[in-house]
């Protein structure tokens, strides 16, 4: 007996039993999802319409819309049945959401919600519901404000239930792909989504079409990012799991960065894959790079859960100290012992064998460091690129780093001279570090400025150490441009998309500034940024280096007179391993100048004597880098030893390097301070010529002061009172009035006592340079500071800092004034 004579009593009685109710009362039968039912129902639904005929009955069949969707051989027949209409139910538009939320949340905020809704449901009627169940939470907690409403606070789990509902609405394959959709986000393509789930094209295509359809997608990815994230997050948590393992491994196939495959694997907090331990340890890297520490220690907590044997714990345990350096080298430590233990029984990478050596020289232990570089030589291979890359970068750092270890090591396993192609990064690190020593051996010239920049303006270092910008910004001060060097610091220090969230890079930027800024004779900026760069990492991350800024903080205080700080930086510990790098030469010369600066003038000189013999020892006898001579000279004329101060003057005059405009004006200076006196104005002037083309403010107080004695000791009065007037006003500028004081006689401290207040044109007061009043004059015509810099060819940010010079010179409120005083300034130097 067929399926439809079993039926036929049933059917019939059913049939009866609805004519009978409908004949009473308004009867209206509703039935969801109809393309569920079972075959059996499908015919008893097609019997009870064709027995009902001309009653009065409302039966209402929903089923979903799509390609996806197949109807049987029954709903077939059924759908055809008399009295049978069709409709296809279109999206909902904003005047719907509009009359659906004004009940809600009222009409002042209906207007806009329903925009928002709109764009991101689709108008999808399941959706829009869940939206307004949403607000109408919101409405009743009275936190709903339009000014502040942030629309992640609705699509949460509520519209993510929602729009996974709509997937199960249609069938398992739209499940499938409707959340592999979703989990790659922008990244989805239709080949990326064959590829992840191994379903055909022409099926893909069509489960595309009807999410469009269903207003969740537009443009083959869901309207909004947000709810494709809801959708995934109310996965359950082992498909969830599952799926974002099948995306990282889609991914790595497709050839994709660490970090894009590693966000994945540590989304989904496993890893099986035999590659999934290199490419977490990489991604950790990568996460260095972009300042994320919390997501580099994600991935290294992952590649732990990888490690098959000693060398994959042993790289692990490198990356980790790698990481740790960047953010805070104090914290590298910790790992560094079993680092050394490792390499020791020969699991770690050679190349990471190198770095270790890095990271021991750092922390002071130049023993260990020592030990790794002779046990290392017998595991390099010269026939490999990277090895021999990584051997000569190496080599350049120590020889920059630390000279003593430099000169004891690697030499019979490198020639300095060997050409090394190596990876691009590894190249371009050592070209950094390899100008950088040039420099500080013989001075810069056009063409390193040249290169330096390039380097800067390529951020080739973004691959690599935090410190390979400190060390091309370090050249440029030591090149005789401390201007480029800050213009750069500020604009990495300040990057137009995140702030920098690593210490170490923040920190080693700031020093750069810090020694920036000193050369150009801006002591209170120089003691500034050094400050913060030694604060921004614990005194024991700064390891040898800790007299870098340490050295800045001394001497500006020391020039400033205030000798109480500097006297309590200087008792503050330093590593005795800091004495075998040029930090440890900084931090010598400015305890000399401490010492001379408070009358003890021998020890100082030995001081002096000391960091010499180190500069000329380790081959970076440059006056542009330490000016140790002309510092020893002063010592020498404190002590009466005026031959000898003579001769260290005149020598400093002959080193490479000694060109530079701060370099030149120096040794100009102190080789004035040990001649007879009608000697010294002609060589002050000439001083005060060469610093006329720079902005440093420091070194011109001394000049003019010094210039001003000479006057008076010459009974040249007037001269002496006016130049005084201007060493004055210009460390009045500049916050440097002791550094003038204790270059001036009491008669003339008393002459400027006396006038103070009294009205003066201001070209008697201070100079100007060439650009700075070039600038200031354009300024006072009132054109812009785009305008300026397109006038004189120059950076806007040039402007502005010539601009804020002049200001600070002049001593000007800003551009409102300064028509007036640069029309007196320009009378008077005429």
């Amino acid at each position: 007996m067929g399926t439809g004579e079993v039926l036929a009593g049933p059917m019939h009685r059913l049939g009866v039993a609805i004519a009978d109710i409908a004949r009473k009362v308004k009867l209206v039968i509703a039935i969801d999802d109809v393309h569920y039912a079972d075959e059996a129902s499908l015919q008893v639904l097609s019997y009870v319409l064709r027995r009902l005929g001309s009653i009065p009955v409302l039966i209402v069949v929903t089923r979903p819309f799509g390609p996806s969707i197949s109807p049987s051989a029954s709903y077939a027949e059924f759908s055809r049945c008399p009295g049978i209409r069709h409709l296809r139910l279109g999206l909902l538009g904003i005047s719907d959401i509009y009359h659906m939320l004004v009940g809600i949340v009222g009409e002042q905020s209906a207007g806009p919600l329903s925009a928002d809704c709109l764009e991101l449901t689709g108008g999808n009627p399941r959706l829009v519901r869940a939206f307004a169940e949403q607000c109408r939470w919101w409405a009743e907690s009275g936190d709903l404000s339009l000014d502040d409403w942030n629309i992640r606070r609705i699509c949460g789990l509520d519209l993510g239930q929602a729009a996974l509902a709509c997937l199960h609405s249609m069938d398992e394959t739209a499940v499938q792909l409707g959340t592999s959709l979703a989990i790659l986000g922008d990244e989805a393509t239709i080949g990326r989504l064959v590829r992840l789930t191994g379903i055909g094209v022409c099926v893909v295509n069509d489960v595309v079409s009807s999410l469009s359809a269903a207003g969740l997608v537009a443009s083959g990815r869901f309207r909004n990012p947000l709810l494709g994230e809801a959708i995934v997050e109310c996965l359950p948590v082992a498909e969830k799991i599952q799926l974002h393992r099948n995306v990282a491994r889609l991914c790595f196939d497709e050839g994709r960065e660490p970090l894009e495959v590693a966000r994945y694997l540590v989304a989904a907090g496993s890893a099986t894959e035999p590659w999934a331990g290199q490419v977490l340890r990489d991604a950790a890297i990568e996460a260095v790079r972009i300042e994320d520490r919390q997501l580099a220690m994600e991935c290294l907590q992952l590649a732990e859960t990888r490690c098959a044997n000693e060398s994959d714990r042993a790289a692990v345990d490198f990356v980790r100290v790698t990481v740790d350096s960047s953010f805070d080298p104090a914290l590298a430590a910790r790992g560094l012992d079993r680092l050394v233990g490792s390499n020791a029984a020969g699991h770690l990478d050679r190349v990471d064998a190198l770095l270790l050596i890095r990271h021991l020289v750092w922390h002071g232990r130049l023993d260990e460091a020592r030990s790794c570089l002779e046990t290392l030589g017998n595991r390099l291979d010269p026939r490999n690129q990277q090895d021999t890359g990584e051997l000569h970068f190496v080599r350049s750092w120590l020889s920059y780093i630390c000279p003593p270890l430099a000169a004891t090591a690697l030499e019979e396993w490198v020639d300095p001279s060997q050409s090394v192609s190596g990876d691009r990064f590894t190249g371009r690190r050592r070209h950094a570090i390899g100008l950088l020593r040039e420099v500080m051996a013989a001075g810069g010239n056009p063409e390193t400025i040249a290169m330096l920049e390039e380097l800067l303006t390529g951020r080739l270092w973004e691959n690599e150490s935090v410190g390979e910008p400190a060390s091309a910004l370090l050249a440029l001060v030591y090149a005789g441009r401390p201007d480029i060097a800050i213009h750069w610091c500020d604009r990495l220090l300040k990057p137009a998309t995140q702030p920098i969230r690593s210490s170490s890079l923040a920190a080693s930027l700031n020093y750069a500034k810090a020694a920036a800024a000193e050369h150009q004779g801006d002591l209170l900026l120089a003691e500034d940024c050094a400050t913060t760069a030694l604060h921004q990492i614990s005194t024991s991350g700064w390891g040898i280096a800790l007299g870098a800024p340490l050295s800045i903080i001394i001497s500006a205080c020391t020039a400033t007179g205030k000798t109480d700080a500097a006297a309590k930086w200087l008792n503050f510990p330093v590593p005795e391993s800091m004495f075998n790098t040029p930090f440890g030469l900084n931090y010598l010369h400015a305890r000399g100048e401490y010492l001379l600066a408070t009358a003890r003038p021998a020890a100082a000189l030995e001081d002096f004597t000391a960091c010499g013999d180190l500069i000329v020892k380790w081959g970076i006898d440059s006056p542009a880098y330490l000016p140790w001579r002309t510092s020893a000279a002063m010592a020498c004329i404190a002590l009466g030893d005026h031959d000898r101060a003579r001769v260290l003057a005149d020598e400093q005059c002959k080193r490479p390097g000694a060109d530079t405009p701060r370099a030149r004006a120096v040794s100009l200076r102190v080789s004035a301070a040990a001649r007879p006196t009608r000697e010294r104005p002609s060589l002050l002037q000439e001083a005060l010529a060469v610093l006329s083309t720079t902005t440093e403010t420091a070194e011109s107080v001394r000049v003019l002061a010094e210039l001003s004695m000479a006057f008076r000791d010459l009974s040249v009065s007037s001269r002496a009172r006016s130049t005084a007037r201007k060493a004055w006003a210009l460390a009045s500028s500049a916050g440097l009035e002791d550094l003038c004081t204790k270059r001036l006689s009491t008669d003339l401290m008393a002459h400027l006592h006396a006038t103070e207040g009294t009205d003066s044109a201001p070209s008697e007061l201070v100079v100007l340079t060439d650009s700075e009043t070039a600038v200031a004059r354009l300024a006072a015509l009132e054109y812009t500071n785009r305008e300026i810099s397109r006038k004189m060819n120059i950076t806007v940010s040039t402007v502005e800092q010539h601009l804020t010079r002049v200001y600070r010179k002049l001593g000007l409120s800003g551009r409102k004034e300064i028509g007036i005083v640069m029309r007196t300034y320009v009378a008077g130097r005429a």
